[in-house]
C-alpha cells in the first residue's frame, strides 16, 4: 500500500501519528513518501492536520482538541478521522458519515518517524524569527542526545513509544498516582467561555489532588507541574520540578498501579489516559466526552468519576480490590496492543478506509 504524507510545521500531537506511519514503513507494511507543504503567510497552514493520500483516496487526521469539524478540509478528503470525537457533532456535520473517531493521542517518538527532517524544513521554510526559534526547538526534540542534554521533556530522548509500556504486575501495597498542570485563565480572558472552562478544569484537578492527599496518604502521589499559574494559585499543590520531569514522572506513575486523568482542553481526552493505557495502568478518569476506538469504555478500561468525591471512591475500590485492579491492568495492556500502540493505531485507520470507509460517500 502506498501512503504519501502531506507535512508541514511539527506538532506535539502529531507524532503519534507519524510515528504509527514510520512503524509500518520500517515493517515494509506500506511504501511511505514524504511530501512537505509549502509556507502560508507567515507559517504553515495548521499544525494540528495531517494528511494522506492512499491510492485515489484523501485522508485528513485532525488531532485538535475541540469536537468541532473543519468543513473545508473535510469537503476535500474521503475520510476525516478526528482524535475529539463527538458523535453529536459530527451528526450535526454535512457529509458527517465520512467522519470517523481515531482513538486516544499522546506525544510518542518512534522509528523511520523524518522528526529531524520535518523540524528542519520547517526552520528553513520559517519567515519571522518567532517560528525559527519554534523549529530549532522541534529540532531538538527530535534528536534523542539533544533533548536528553538540553532537558527537553517532550523530547524523542524521554517519549520513545517503548518508553511508555510497562507489564501489568499488580502489587500488593498499591498507590494510585496523579500528575497534571493548571491552564492559566488569563492567558484567554479575551474568551470568556474558555476563561471559565480553564477555571472550571483547574477546580477539578486541584480538587481531586486535595482529596487523594487526604484520603490515601502515602499510598497516593502526585500534584501540579510547577508552572507560574500553579505557583501563584494552588502552592499547596505543587510538586518538585524533579517529580514534574518526564522520566521521573514515567517512573512514578508506573510505581502506581492506579492512574487517574481529568479532562483536557476544550473536553478533550488528555495524554495522560493514552499514556496510562500504553504503561498498563488501572484507570479512574473524569467521564470521556469524546468517542475512542476499539470498544474502549467505563467499567473495562477504566472507572468514572464526576468530581473528587466519586474520584476518591474510584480510586479506594480500585486499590482494595487486588483482581478487579488486575483485570484492569491487563485490559489497558490489551486495548494497547489492539487499538492505541502507533501502528495498530495508524494501521486501523487505514485498514478503515480500505474495509469501509470509501463506501460512505465520495468527495463532491
Amino acid at each position: 500500500m502506498r501512503c504519501r504524507l502531506h507535512f508541514g510545521k511539527p506538532s506535539l500531537h502529531l507524532t503519534q501519528i507519524f510515528t504509527g506511519f514510520g512503524m509500518l514503513a520500517r515493517a515494509r507494511k506500506i511504501e511511505l513518501s514524504w511530501v512537505p507543504s509549502r509556507p502560508f503567510g507567515n507559517d504553515f497552514v495548521s499544525e494540528r492536520f495531517l494528511t494522506c493520500d492512499v491510492r485515489d483516496r484523501r485522508l485528513v487526521y485532525d488531532l485538535h482538541d475541540y469536537a468541532e469539524i473543519d468543513r473545508g478540509r473535510l469537503g476535500d478528503c474521503d475520510l476525516y478521522f478526528k482524535r475529539s470525537f463527538d458523535p453529536v457533532v459530527v451528526r450535526g456535520t454535512k457529509s458527517g458519515s465520512r467522519v470517523l473517531p481515531l482513538g486516544l493521542n499522546y506525544c510518542c517518538y518512534g522509528p523511520a518517524d523524518a522528526s529531524f527532517r520535518r523540524a528542519l524544513h520547517s526552520f528553513l521554510c520559517a519567515r519571522s524569527l518567532a517560528h525559527r526559534v519554534d523549529a530549532v526547538r522541534d529540532m531538538v526534540r527530535s534528536s534523542r542526545l539533544a533533548s536528553s542534554a538540553l532537558r527537553a521533556n517532550d523530547g524523542r530522548a524521554n517519549c520513545r513509544f517503548s518508553t511508555f509500556q510497562a507489564d501489568p504486575v499488580p502489587r500488593s501495597s498499591p498507590r494510585a498516582s496523579f500528575f497534571t498542570r493548571t491552564w492559566d485563565p488569563e492567558l484567554v480572558r479575551h474568551d470568556p467561555r474558555e476563561r471559565e472552562a480553564r477555571e472550571v478544569l483547574n477546580e477539578m484537578r486541584v480538587g481531586c489532588i486535595r482529596a487523594l492527599r487526604a484520603s490515601l496518604g502515602e499510598r497516593f502521589c502526585g500534584g501540579l507541574a510547577p508552572l507560574d499559574h500553579a505557583l501563584r494559585t494552588y502552592p499547596d499543590c505543587v510538586v518538585s520540578p524533579g517529580a514534574s520531569r518526564k522520566k521521573h514522572y514515567l517512573r512514578l506513575v508506573k510505581s502506581a498501579d492506579v492512574a487517574v486523568a481529568t479532562t483536557g482542553l476544550r473536553g478533550s481526552n488528555g495524554w495522560k489516559l493514552a499514556e496510562y493505557i500504553a504503561a498498563s495502568r488501572a484507570v479512574v478518569c473524569e467521564t470521556p466526552r469524546h468517542a475512542a476506538t476499539g470498544g474502549f469504555g467505563p467499567g473495562t478500561h477504566y472507572l468514572a468519576f464526576e468530581n473528587p468525591v466519586e474520584c476518591v471512591a474510584a480510586v479506594e475500590e480500585l486499590l482494595a480490590d487486588d483482581l478487579l485492579r488486575g483485570r484492569m491492568m491487563a485490559a489497558s495492556q490489551e486495548y494497547y496492543r489492539r487499538s492505541l500502540r502507533p501502528d495498530v493505531l495508524v494501521g486501523n485507520s487505514l485498514q478503515r478506509a480500505l474495509d469501509e470507509g470509501f463506501q460512505q460517500g465520495a468527495r463532491p
